[in-house]
């Protein structure tokens, strides 16, 4: 039933891409018992992001993922990819005030992603993580790693729209808004 459900959620036409997704066979009898059927996979793009949505029809879950180049968002959060020592990063919002990187350690832990990695060398991992509520209606993110170092900018065009997508496929965690405690 899942399987039947994200087949023709991603396959109903709207301003995606849409990846081939491969039909699941149907199983019965001792085969069925043996191996469990196959999950499919599919995927779609609006402007740079890309949404892959992997399906398991046995274990009724859906697994998605959300990312352009050098960038992530999962549990509410959108992951920056510098590369370096980020741990001092100052970030704006559409030119807005700075923010810095370290002030939404609480929120992001709150959402069970890691704060720091575990290379002694670079514990902030060279990524920057912006919680999803400050980013509502941006259209980009600036990041300077260090005072008086290159700022770097992202933009965040489409990334409303695959959010959405990624609801209506029953993706959890792909929400600009801010979880509810519970």
């Amino acid at each position: 039933m899942l399987a039947i459900a994200l087949s023709l959620m991603l396959s109903a036409a709207d301003t995606g891409s849409v990846g081939a997704i491969p039909k699941t066979p149907a199983i019965s009898g001792r085969q069925a018992r043996a191996k469990p059927p196959k999950a499919y996979v599919g995927w779609r793009r609006f402007g740079r992001w890309v949404l892959y949505v992997r399906g398991d029809p046995f274990a009724e879950q859906t697994a998605c993922k959300v990312s352009a180049s050098g960038m992530d968002y999962d549990h509410g959060v959108l992951t920056v990819r510098l590369g370096g020592d980020s741990f001092d990063a100052v970030y704006r919002i559409d030119n807005g005030p700075p923010i810095k990187a370290t002030a939404d350690t609480l929120a992001i832990a709150h959402r069970g992603l890691a704060v720091f990695q575990d290379d002694l060398a670079s514990p902030s991992g060279g990524i920057v993580r912006i919680p999803g509520e400050r980013i509502v209606g941006a259209h980009q993110v600036s990041i300077q790693l260090r005072r008086g170092g290159r700022v770097v900018t992202r933009r965040l065009g489409g990334l409303e729209s695959i959010l959405a997508a990624a609801q209506s496929y029953r993706c959890e965690g792909f929400s600009l808004t801010a979880p509810t405690p519970g």
